[in-house]
């Protein structure tokens, strides 16, 4: 699987990639990518063109014989970047999560519960 994200997974998340969906590797972003993927202005329209290299980076997982891949980050880049998963052929995959209160001053953070695959529309009607 390759990792569009800064994420790091835990032990606990490792092992569900094993059990439910045979993912044994984990590919990052090489740091130039990663920079573009998380340094996206918030401001105004995103510009896919911006994106181009990081399809490319994708495509070629997929040639090399990549499944799975796992996007965290801005929200309009995550869909572009799953439609274009889906297209290709590849398993894109999201973490379930929920808000629980952690901490003493009642911060709200997000817990991972699971993972799920992202089905393509035109594959469910």
């Amino acid at each position: 699987m390759v990792v569009f994200s800064i994420t790091q997974f835990t032990s606990q998340q490792l092992e569900e990639l094993k059990y439910y969906f045979g993912i044994y590797k984990i590919e990052t972003l090489p740091l130039q990518l990663l920079k573009r993927w998380t340094n996206v202005n918030p401001m105004g329209i995103l510009d896919v063109k911006d994106l181009k290299a990081l399809v490319e980076f994708l495509v070629e997982k997929k040639k090399g014989g990549i499944k799975y891949v796992y996007f965290d980050g801005d929200k309009g880049m995550e869909f572009y970047m799953i439609r274009c998963a889906l297209e290709i052929g590849m398993i894109p995959l999201y973490s379930t999560q929920y808000q629980t209160v952690e901490s003493k001053d009642g911060e709200k953070v997000k817990r991972h519960i699971s993972f799920r695959a992202y089905h393509d529309y035109d594959r469910v009607r």
